[in-house]
């Protein structure tokens, strides 16, 4: 940049940061070194109460400039450590509806170049929107429009399908979600099938293997896969001979579980 919006470092011989000086009182050798401040400090809070009252306003505005405890730390022999961000809009400051957009919306495309660095396929990294914790196994699959927001755990082989909204879930190896599904605070197991347009709202746990069908929505249930058991009875064509004939039937699940299948 041409011309700092923030307040320079300035820096001694041995290149130790000596002080933190706004633009409008800084000398020009001051205002050529291409190092600003961005505003972010950490010190003992017994440090701070010692520095506070020191603070002067001798400077061109008349201020009194939280800044100034830097130099009054070199002063009393405060070794003072500065740290770089990785990218400038690591330190990009929020002042309108305007700026928490375009952060977020940074913060979403790197979230996206993160996960396709770990093979996660993106049907467009530009159009993924990660408000929490994504982890990822290999080669998951993730359509445009959805939405993270806070821990979410794919295992490996997941697909979600596009539009869907994830909050606070761990889902299964393997596990396909389809388009428009809304998943909250859910335990989703290996296998399982969900969606079109389903809702699976918190405390819901989904064993291996479960289809929840579309236009479906499930809270705080526990769901497996249907059992299956043998029966016998004999016919009228085996009674004669004493023979029995054999089908097979789904057992009924408890109260508590869910078939297979839930939905269309």
């Amino acid at each position: 940049m041409t011309r700092p919006v923030m307040d320079e470092s300035c820096a001694d011989a041995d290149g130790k940061v000596a002080a933190i000086v706004e633009h409008k009182d800084a000398t020009p050798e001051q205002r050529a070194i291409r190092e600003i401040n961005t505003g972010i400090m950490a010190a003992p809070t017994a440090a701070f109460a010692r520095w506070l009252p020191r603070i002067g306003n001798r400077n061109a505005g008349g201020e009194y400039y939280l800044t100034d405890v830097i130099a009054l730390a070199v002063a009393d022999g405060i070794p003072v450590e500065t740290t770089h961000p990785a990218s400038a809009d690591e330190t990009l400051g929020i002042n309108s509806k305007r700026d928490s957009g375009a952060a977020r919306a940074d913060l979403s495309t790197r979230a996206g170049r993160r996960a396709a660095r770990c093979r996660v396929t993106l049907a467009d990294p530009a159009r993924i929107d990660v408000r929490g914790t994504l982890a990822c196994g290999r080669d998951v699959t993730i359509d445009v429009g959805c939405i993270f927001e806070g821990e979410v755990l794919l295992g490996d082989a997941v697909s979600v399908g596009a539009h869907s909204i994830l909050r606070d879930v761990k889902i299964g190896t393997a596990t396909a979600i389809a388009p428009y599904s809304h998943i909250d605070g859910a335990d989703i197991r290996a296998r399982c099938r969900i969606g079109p347009y389903a809702r699976i709202r918190p405390g819901t746990r989904l064993a291996d293997e479960v289809h929840i069908g579309n236009f479906v929505e499930v809270k705080a249930q526990r769901c497996r896969r249907a059992q299956r058991r043998r029966t016998t009875w004999p016919t009228s064509a085996t009674r004669r001979s004493g023979a029995t004939s054999t089908s097979v039937r789904a057992r009924s699940p408890a109260t508590t579980t869910a078939r297979t299948s839930i939905g269309r």
